[in-house]
């Protein structure tokens, strides 16, 4: 066998031809639905960065979804892929995208699909809480 194993200092992820990045899988999704393409902000909180992504709707601004990853990465762009791939996880969770994404993100799709992320902040709190049974 052999083969060199080879540590590219790059750090950047090395695609497969067919591989697709998070925010590729993202943008391919908007793109069928013909809606525009996703916008990504990135912030930094004690040394790890997150981010927030806005999906516009194209015709109503107060249509935009507003997704806050709750998992960050060391980089701004990390962590732009970490939530885009948050995002198509509430998007639609059943798909089989760890057949498509690098390593680094398959195995993060495939552990929320066995034990899924918080749920995006919404903001402004509201909604219908879920049932918190009174022990007894």
């Amino acid at each position: 066998g052999g083969g060199e194993g080879g540590g590219g200092e790059g750090g950047g992820i090395v695609l497969k031809q067919w591989q697709r990045l998070p925010k590729q899988l993202l943008q391919e999704h908007c793109q069928r639905n013909k809606a525009p393409k996703p916008e990504y902000y990135s912030s930094q909180r004690g040394g790890e960065h997150f981010c927030r992504v806005r999906l516009p709707d194209g015709k109503d601004k107060a249509k935009d979804t507003h997704f806050s990853a709750p998992v960050g990465g060391p980089s701004a762009q990390d962590a732009q892929h970490t939530a885009a791939l948050y995002v198509l996880f509430q998007i639609s969770p059943t798909l089989q995208l760890h057949l498509k994404l690098p390593d680094l993100y398959a195995d993060r799709w495939k552990a929320w699909q066995a034990a899924p992320p918080p749920p995006p902040g919404r903001g402004g709190g509201g909604g219908r809480g879920g049932g918190s049974g009174r022990g007894g």
